[in-house]
């Protein structure tokens, strides 16, 4: 009787200890659910600091990963840069240390993270600068144990991440996310579908699971009236950058997205319309009879909303029409000339290494009378003042190469204005790494102007800086 009651005794301590464990988890179960709701309550970086320093030892993974997810979209938000407060307790810094320290401990106590969790975090720190060098090497091991338990959504967050984190870029880890989301493919919502595709092209994902491309091509067709106006050019553009489409099912689901864009066309924004008409200059799309119906109207729009555009989105415009062909009724090059006048206007604000594609686009579409030739003019001479300080050597030899292109009715002065901003620019940058024969092909090119004493000046220039051969002197070069 008294080893019953000791057995007795023995099995009441025990139940007391699984009480009290199950007690614990109820708490702190509890103690999660009310600091996700303070996480999603917090409205900026400095007050989620605050929380995630004060209380960063009750912080659960899936808090640890929310926190994360939300500095990451603050800090990325701010248009202007973040200015860190000098208390150290709403530092978003010292928060990210915390939660990347807290992350570390609990990887080491858990075998294996929840995938949700593991996805948001590599999210999150992609967007961060700097993020934890430790931390993202703990992530990566988890992530190849988990990755055939992820869910659509975190296979595109990881998606997301791998643009911006090389660590995820390597072979093997790009070969699992394609094969999974190439089996994951029929539960994916019209969304992640369109982040699915934006990244193939970045990822080559394709490339690495052939029946990729096909099983999402597939999802979306039967998901087409899902897609939101503002998501159909992304995904034309990446179905056109990443394989035929002139292959079912993509075909299928290009023509099902044109039809369904072609009367939606004025819900979209001057960016959407740059996207689109970059996707119908691609070469896989340029040529295709179902994508050119929606030229007509988007061309209109275009020109009606010019001075809503800004420099990249009127230069991408305008590069896309360059690149489709087809002939151009009397309206659609009214529209293509205002267009090109806004080009013009802004061009001064644009990016240098915009300059080519838009010299050229001017050219291909003067050659088609849809853009007159002042605002070459106009557009060379502002090329003139932009290019005046250095260009990196790819962007100057492109634009070298498209001089002889210019129509021979441009005017003189914004010209020899170019010629000599370019000539100072190359006198600037240093050609030596590049090809000798690519150097060489654009003096070949500059030679139908010749005649022309600043292009004589700037031939001298590139010559000198071209790689020496068999030791000769600069001078004899």
């Amino acid at each position: 009787g008294g080893g019953g009651g000791k057995e007795g005794g023995g099995g009441g301590k025990e139940g007391g200890e699984v009480e009290g464990g199950r007690q614990a988890k109820t708490i702190q179960k509890a103690i999660g659910h009310v600091l996700f709701r303070a996480i999603m309550q917090c409205e900026d970086a400095e007050k989620l600091s605050k929380l995630v320093i004060a209380r960063i030892q009750d912080f659960d993974p899936q808090a640890v990963s929310t926190a994360f997810f939300r500095l990451a979209v603050f800090l990325e938000r701010s248009s202007l840069p973040f200015k860190l407060p000098s208390d150290a307790h709403s530092n978003p810094t010292v928060a990210i240390d915390v939660l990347s320290i807290r992350a570390l401990l609990q990887i080491e106590e858990a075998s294996v993270l929840d995938p949700s969790e593991i996805s948001l975090t590599l999210w999150a720190l992609a967007r961060l600068h700097a993020p934890n060098a430790q931390l993202l090497e703990a992530l990566g091991e988890q992530l190849l144990l988990s990755l055939p338990y992820f869910s659509p959504e975190d296979l595109s967050s990881t998606m997301e991440a791998a643009t911006r984190l090389p660590m995820l870029q390597e072979a093997h880890v790009c070969t699992l996310l394609a094969e999974q989301s190439a089996a994951q493919a029929p539960q994916f919502t019209a969304p992640l579908l369109t982040v699915a595709l934006a990244h193939l092209p970045l990822l080559r994902l394709h490339l690495l699971s052939p029946s990729l491309l096909p099983a999402l091509s597939r999802r979306a067709l039967a998901l087409a009236s899902d897609f939101p106006p503002s998501a159909i050019p992304q995904v034309l553009f990446s179905l056109a950058s990443v394989g035929s489409v002139e292959q079912p099912p993509q075909l299928s689901l290009v023509l099902a997205l044109c039809a369904a864009l072609e009367s939606r066309v004025h819900d979209l924004t001057p960016k959407d319309m740059a996207v689109l008409l970059a996707a119908l200059g691609q070469p896989l799309l340029r040529d295709a009879t179902h994508a050119l119906p929606l030229l007509r109207p988007l061309l209109l729009l275009a020109a009606h909303r010019a001075p809503s555009f800004g420099p990249p989105e009127a230069a991408q415009c305008l590069t896309g029409i360059a690149r489709v062909r087809r002939e151009m009724r009397a309206d659609e090059r009214g529209a293509v000339a205002v267009l090109a006048d806004r080009v013009g206007s802004t061009v001064a604000a644009l990016q240098a290494d915009l300059l080519p594609g838009v010299l050229w686009a001017l050219c291909v579409l003067h050659q088609r009378e849809a853009v007159p030739v002042h605002i070459l003019d106009t557009v060379c001479t502002q090329c003139a003042h932009t290019v005046a300080e250095e260009l990196s050597p790819d962007t100057l030899l492109v634009l070298l190469s498209i001089l002889p292109s210019l129509p021979p009715q441009i005017d003189d002065h914004a010209l020899a204005l170019l010629l000599r901003a370019l000539t100072q620019s190359a006198l600037a940058t240093r050609l030596h790494h590049l090809h000798p024969e690519r150097v060489q092909a654009v003096l070949e090119r500059l030679q139908t102007l010749a005649h022309r004493p600043e292009v004589q000046e700037l031939v001298a220039v590139l010559q000198r800086q071209l790689p020496l051969e068999g030791g000769g002197s600069g001078e004899g070069e």
